[in-house]
């Protein structure tokens, strides 16, 4: 049966996953789903899972597979949250779960304007100079303990 609907990406992915039978979303949210979020706390019918980290949503996600049958949704970050996945994802498909992650990313010009506007990394994450400067008093780091 063919369908119309109008709207956004985000509610169009939506209502394919009503349309599969998904009931519960399992997520830790991030700005990158901002449209994928908006459709979903529009439309009110679906339940959203949130935990703090991507693993613990996958894990979550494959335990309601394993305890309903049905197919457990993530929805996850592109590039962390993916990496953060892989070990849960490992073990759901060792168990033979059904999961589906989707994952969202910035737009392309955002991440132009942030590079133009800030340099290659966002303030939050680009270490300070008085840091630089105090990692450079302490003399090299190493990740082996010295005894």
């Amino acid at each position: 049966m063919r369908k119309t609907i109008t709207g956004t990406g985000g509610m169009l992915l939506l209502q394919t996953l009503k349309d599969a039978g998904v009931e519960y979303l399992f997520t830790n949210p991030g700005s990158a789903e901002t449209g994928l979020f908006a459709a979903i706390a529009e439309d009110g019918d679906n339940r959203l899972v949130v935990g703090k980290h991507e693993g613990l949503v996958a894990a979550m996600a494959d335990g309601y597979h394993r305890v309903s049958g049905k197919v457990g949704v993530v929805i996850a970050h592109v590039m962390g949250g993916s990496y953060q996945l892989a070990g849960q994802l490992f073990n759901a498909q060792v168990a033979g779960s059904s999961l589906l992650v989707i994952a969202g990313v910035v737009g392309v010009s955002i991440v132009a304007s942030l590079r133009a506007t800030r340099g290659s990394a966002p303030d939050a994450v680009r270490p300070r100079e008085e840091d630089e400067a105090v990692s450079a008093d302490r003399g090299p780091t190493s990740a082996t303990p010295s005894m």
